[in-house]
């Protein structure tokens, strides 16, 4: 049984992870403008972000390992249930994408009217590709993992369980991803990693203040020699590092007291329908305002507009109860 502590923890934690997610999305239509804007927005998207989807991994590993000791059977019906939000998300982006193909020329990965019946299939299931909504490559693969690990490996050992986690973090170290499923490394790592820690109940050890700081100390060093590493060694030099800033991202996300945020959030969950809907709503926005007052007099500012608008939307259905029958399953 979760404390109360926890489950407002990660009832908040996933409210405030989901909003570095859009952050990733969101910074790729806009340019850096001058140095010190630049490095800011940089920073935030390509190293702080960065821990938002595994925080959602581990997140999904240590529910569902709580959840296992209630019913089995519920937890294949909630993948069943996950993989039909995946499938009719997708659906709604290709139909958004194919209205915004008549006024601007889609990219390749979402150029729907181009497709074959193979084609579209495959990017429906994100089978040999991302699929149409790319962010719920997300949810693709945690259904895989988590089918995955309730077939064989729920019943296994501590220790055999410790193994393959030690395993799946050297493989995402070393291995980026992308082979016939393009499943991301980082998963199975992280949802082992939440399955742990619920299994030892070690949770409140990150709630510690010298834990906290530590990861944070141990977080900002990291992060600024990453940053400095790409231009001395480049890119590859810097993703391993940036691994380890991520990891240590994590750790500190965990350890925050985002409990205490739950008031503003006034105990809502919206982290499922913000990460399926964000991105065909935002292709579909970001063009439509492109071709009405151009791009370069509204990149620069789209950040502060667009999370302005968000928070501003989210506060009035909030108030509304519009997400009061939606449920984050297992986000």
């Amino acid at each position: 049984m979760l404390s109360e502590n926890i489950s407002l923890r990660i009832s908040v934690l996933r409210n405030v992870a989901i909003f570095f997610v859009l952050y990733i999305h969101v910074y790729g239509y806009f340019s850096q403008g001058d140095f010190v804007f630049g490095y800011v927005f940089d920073f935030v998207s390509q190293v702080v972000a960065r821990s938002s989807v595994p925080v959602f991994f581990f997140v999904s590993g240590y529910l569902l390992e709580h959840s296992l000791g209630r019913a089995r059977r519920g937890q294949y019906g909630r993948l069943i249930r996950l993989a039909k939000v995946y499938v009719v998300w997708n659906f709604i982006a290709a139909f958004l994408y194919f209205i915004v193909s008549f006024w601007v020329q889609p990219g390749e990965q979402s150029n729907v009217s181009q497709m074959t019946a193979v084609e579209f299939l495959q990017a429906l299931l994100g089978i040999g590709r991302n699929p149409i909504n790319y962010p719920l490559w997300f949810l693709r693969d945690l259904v895989i993992v988590s089918l995955v690990y309730l077939l064989f490996l729920r019943r296994t050992s501590s220790i055999f369980l410790i193994v393959m986690f030690l395993a799946s973090l050297m493989g995402w170290f070393c291995y980026s991803a992308e082979g016939l499923l393009q499943l991301s490394s980082q998963g199975p790592c992280f949802f082992l990693m939440g399955v742990l820690l619920f299994k030892f109940g070690r949770f409140s050890l990150l709630s510690a203040p010298c834990a906290r700081w530590t990861c944070l100390g141990g977080y900002l060093v990291m992060a600024f020699v990453s940053t400095l590493l790409i231009s001395e060694y480049g890119w590859l030099v810097f993703g391993v590092f940036n691994k380890v800033v991520i990891f240590l991202g994590v750790l500190l996300f965990l350890s925050v007291p985002f409990e205490r945020l739950a008031s503003f959030f006034g105990g809502k969950e919206y982290s499922l329908l913000l990460f399926v809907a964000h991105e065909p709503a935002m292709t579909f926005l970001m063009n439509w305002l492109g071709l009405v007052v151009g791009y370069q007099s509204w990149q620069f500012f789209l950040v502060p507009v667009f999370f302005a608008v968000g928070i501003l939307g989210v506060i009035i259905l909030l108030r509304l109860n519009v997400f009061s029958r939606v449920r984050s399953v297992v986000l």
